[in-house]
């Protein structure tokens, strides 16, 4: 009997085959220490520790995490280095911030020389592995991906997959997808479209949405309306892949940057409307010079549909957990739980690619496990994304260079934080890539306080720079601008800031 091969059979397939070409496989560089701990890396996209019950949201939003925290590491102010996924993730892989890397945004890449400085390349005694489903981190990924072993086309666990991305425009991937969503997905809505195609292929979709829409009723995951995927596949996919590296001579990294909770808000049907008609209420704000227009009620039901689309979030890394501890896995394997970066709803702005480094969006989650550790330690220190690989080098005993500019995260250390210290964060996707970065978007937080600066998004409204200073331990919602009432701690963090950044 002859055998059809479906359409996703035959695209996964194709990915399968790309996967194998040479030019995405390298051996490691040095023998292996078979002393060596696994890494194992995940990232949940767009994951704020403001929306986290674990570090007290009213919404009980993550009863895993929480159960599991209790073996863990919990970092309570741990921040990423950008406001969206390209910086905020270049900074996690390279430990440098952007102002270094030069990853303002995905359309520039990294700078050049961090190809070969970046977490992979530095544990080239292990086996490399990455995958991501989103489209932006993707991007980065494959500019290093010469460092890895493995990564595998994240068109491979999708459900559907737009012809234009890998199939046929391997070497133009970003263009080719903007033209396909523009053209099909978009039908033209901000330019020329197939007159008949993509209502074909818009009902292709329906038909596939109407396979699950009775365990997704709002829709599946997706990257831009197109390209749906099952969360759960990623999982098993990831579970799958480090159980047959587990107890091999070669230790394994694996990075894992899954969507989820990220736009849109897509829950599994177990989730939907855990939250309606509670008693929570967020604070109101006021709108921001940077509004969106987002009303109140708006944003409160956005963050409503975020919330419980973190609940499954929650429930795939309770999966994951479980896996690895029935498994073995937990026993020699270091894993990070954390995130790129937030997600925002309030002051007239929702999501995250915006201008606005408030709290919301730089505030995400650090969970680290240890092999053997069984007991929570909470620690209080502000961190930063860039703390990660410099503590994971410390961990699994190899050098740190000089060029990162992370620190080996407190308890790790083995030494007291440093009270003085200062973490960062920069926005500048509409800056060239070097350069003085302009626009820009810079916070920097410190002995309690936190400091942002904005200059050039409101030349329009012929607006110099602006200045925000907050007493972030005392205000944590940003309510009380302090830049006029202190101007001594205003100038000294804001001096410093520049300074790091070159603007001064």
């Amino acid at each position: 009997m002859k055998q059809h091969l479906s359409r996703r059979d035959f695209l996964k397939l194709t990915g399968t085959a790309s996967a194998a070409l040479p030019a995405l496989r390298y051996l490691p560089r040095r023998q292996a220490n078979g002393n060596l701990p696994n890494i194992l890396i995940l990232v949940y996209d767009a994951w704020s520790a403001h929306n986290i019950s674990l570090y007290g949201y009213e919404r009980d939003t993550t009863p895993n995490l929480r159960r599991l925290a209790e073996r863990a590491t919990v970092f309570h102010k741990h921040y990423s280095a950008g406001n969206f996924t390209f910086p905020g993730t270049s900074s996690l892989v390279t430990g440098t911030y952007p102002w270094t890397h030069r990853g303002f945004s995905p359309g520039m890449g990294i700078d050049p020389q961090f190809e070969t400085r970046n977490m992979f390349q530095l544990f080239d005694q292990y086996f490399r592995i990455s995958y991501t489903h989103n489209a932006v981190a993707h991007v980065l990924l494959r500019q290093i991906q010469e460092s890895m072993d493995r990564l595998k086309p994240r068109q491979d666990l999708y459900l559907d997959r737009d012809p234009a991305s890998g199939l046929f425009f391997v070497n133009d991937e970003d263009i080719a997808n903007i033209g396909w969503w523009q053209s099909i997905v978009k039908k033209g809505r901000k330019g020329t479209y197939s007159l008949f195609f993509s209502h074909f292929y818009r009902d292709y979709k329906d038909r596939i949405l109407a396979r699950y829409a009775d365990v997704y009723p709002r829709g599946l995951p997706n990257i831009r309306d197109d390209n749906f995927f099952l969360p759960e596949d990623a999982t098993d996919w990831v579970m799958e892949e480090v159980s047959q590296m587990h107890g091999q001579e070669t230790p394994f990294l694996g990075y894992f940057h899954y969507l989820p909770p990220h736009d849109p808000y897509h829950t599994r049907a177990e989730f939907v409307d855990a939250f309606r008609d509670d008693a929570y209420q967020p604070v109101e704000k006021p709108q921001h010079i940077f509004s969106r227009g987002r009303t109140y009620a708006e944003t409160t039901h956005s963050r409503r549909m975020y919330d419980e689309f973190c609940l499954l979030a929650d429930q795939e890394i309770g999966r994951t957990f479980d896996h690895l501890e029935q498994t073995g896995i937990l026993d020699d394997t270091i894993v990070i739980v954390t995130s790129d970066h937030g997600e925002m709803f309030e002051r007239g702005l929702e999501k995250h690619y915006f201008e606005s480094l408030h709290q919301p969006v730089v505030h995400v989650p650090l969970l680290i496990f240890t092999p053997g550790t069984q007991t929570r330690q909470d620690v209080t220190s502000v961190t930063s994304s860039t703390d990660l690989l410099p503590t994971l080098l410390h961990l699994a005993g190899q050098p740190i260079p000089d060029w990162i500019e992370g620190e080996v995260l407190p308890p790790f250390a083995g030494s007291q934080p440093d009270p003085d210290r200062s973490v960062y964060a920069v926005e500048a996707k509409g800056s060239e890539q070097y350069g003085e970065i302009h626009p820009v978007s810079l916070m920097i937080v410190r002995d309690g306080y936190k400091l942002t600066y904005y200059d050039g998004w409101l030349r329009q409204e012929g607006k110099g720079p602006l200045v925000e200073l907050y007493e972030i331990e005392d205000d944590p919602e940003e309510m009380f601008d302090l830049s006029e009432q202190l101007p001594e701690v205003r100038n000294a963090l804001l001096s410093e800031v520049l300074k790091k950044a070159g603007l001064a």
